[in-house]
């Protein structure tokens, strides 16, 4: 029998990009806040034989570098999925910012720990103790966690006051008990009547008990107002985050001038390699100087555009941002979506009305009005905030009736959108909003 043999060789073109680790650094760069680049470029310099730190006295006017941007061209048609969420987290590796290595204060862990030593001698009920503190929440709240009854009572005493509660109500009381309050009205208030509270029914409450509104009120002013809503909240150690603005506009006599903020940046030269195994360190030096102009570049384009397309809020002639996507500020600046959203991320403004992140200048359509107009969301949410300032307090308006006021101004929103909008704006609903007199 003959067996025939067939080989079949078959080619095929594809193109593939792959991304050098220059280009990564690149993006990288065009990333980075004005904090973290001045630590980036500390670190290359501090790496890199050929770069020296320049204590010479700085120039007013630097000259501008001239460099060939056609390797940058690959860099403006990546990462299509970067800009999917606008901002998600990011791969690379996150240089660690100064202002947060600050000295860590006692924890509330430690704290606990230290009472439940002094409280607790049965090494059991240590380790149960141990539990129960490590299961609270960031408010100091234990939650659903399944605790030993006379375990918790003692934890429940601790300092701070409050602490280990199931609740914000439970966390209320055991203050109250704490000042010896267990008689008062205001006890008797959060332990009967606290959905009542909740939803401001001081009315409903004061008839219940056969007490005034006023006397209701006198209650809660004296002695819950002064009680600790979140017992762990002073053992919370937040640094305080100090913005350095990326761009400052500053308006001139003929308009306003851009100037990208590289002065918290070091200084370096570059010295020419004297042996061929420097030839890459000169390299890299060379690609450093490149990718800096190129993200000073990038962002002036970006913020020139924005002071066109928001002339009216720079000027001071209206509150007002129209709606500005990245993709429509990519198309006029030819450079691909992915690479104005990195540029934007984590930047700031400084110009004359404040200092603004660079993304608020971006506001997304909200609605469009009867004319097809677009309403950016940043407009839709000044006129929810001023409607409900001005609203009668004693009826104020609910979801629907805010999203009728709305259409009828001009920008449509559904209620559903309403409601997101209070959310983002820390405004409670009608039924917490209502004041009710005495």
């Amino acid at each position: 029998m003959k067996i025939k043999t067939h080989l079949d060789l078959k080619f095929k073109t594809q193109q593939a990009l792959v991304l050098t680790m220059a280009m990564q650094q690149a993006l990288y760069v065009l990333q980075l806040p004005i904090t973290d680049l001045v630590q980036w470029v500390q670190l290359q310099i501090e790496q890199n034989p050929l770069l020296q730190f320049d204590e010479s006295p700085p120039e007013d006017h630097p000259a501008e570098l001239d460099f060939d941007a056609q390797g940058f061209e690959v860099l403006d048609h990546l990462d299509d999925t970067f800009v999917q969420g606008l901002f998600p987290d990011e791969t690379f590796e996150e240089v660690v910012s100064l202002e947060n290595l600050v000295h860590a204060s006692t924890s509330l862990h430690d704290h606990l720990m230290e009472q439940a030593r002094t409280a607790f001698h049965d090494l059991e009920q240590l380790d149960h103790a141990e539990q129960i503190i490590g299961n609270l929440d960031e408010k100091g709240f234990l939650g659903d966690f399944e605790a030993d009854p006379h375990i918790l009572t003692i934890v429940q005493t601790f300092d701070p006051p409050g602490i280990a509660a199931r609740d914000l109500r439970e966390s209320l009381l055991i203050q109250l008990r704490g000042k010896k309050k267990e008689n008062s009205l205001a006890y008797f208030l959060i332990a009967e009547h606290y959905n009542d509270l909740l939803r401001c029914r001081l009315s409903y409450v004061a008839k219940k008990l056969h007490q005034t509104v006023g006397d209701i009120q006198a209650a809660l002013q004296k002695d819950i107002s002064s009680l600790d809503f979140h017992p762990a909240s002073r053992f919370q150690t937040t640094p305080s985050a100090m913005v350095t603005p990326d761009i400052i506009i500053q308006q001139m006599d003929s308009g306003y001038q851009v100037k990208i903020n590289e002065s918290p940046l070091p200084r370096f030269i570059l010295s020419p390699p004297s042996f061929a195994n420097l030839n890459r360190h000169y390299t890299e030096g060379k690609w450093m100087e490149k990718i800096l102009a190129r993200r000073r570049e990038i962002l002036t384009k970006i913020v020139h555009y924005v002071l066109e397309k928001h002339a009216g809020f720079f000027s001071g002639m209206t509150q007002n941002l129209e709606p500005l996507s990245m993709q429509e500020i990519a198309q006029e600046l030819q450079l691909h979506e992915s690479t104005v959203a990195r540029a934007v991320k984590d930047k700031y403004v400084s110009c004359p009305r404040g200092i603004f992140s660079l993304r608020y200048f971006f506001p997304y359509t909200s609605a469009t009005n009867e004319q097809g107009t677009p309403i950016s969301h940043v407009e839709a949410k000044q006129l929810l905030e001023k409607l409900i300032h001005t609203e009668d307090k004693n009826k104020p308006l609910s979801d629907n009736a805010l999203a009728r006021a709305m259409s009828k101004a001009g920008i449509p929103c559904a209620r559903r959108t309403i409601a997101k909008y209070r959310k983002v704006l820390n405004i409670p609903p009608a039924s917490h909003r209502r004041k009710e007199t005495a």
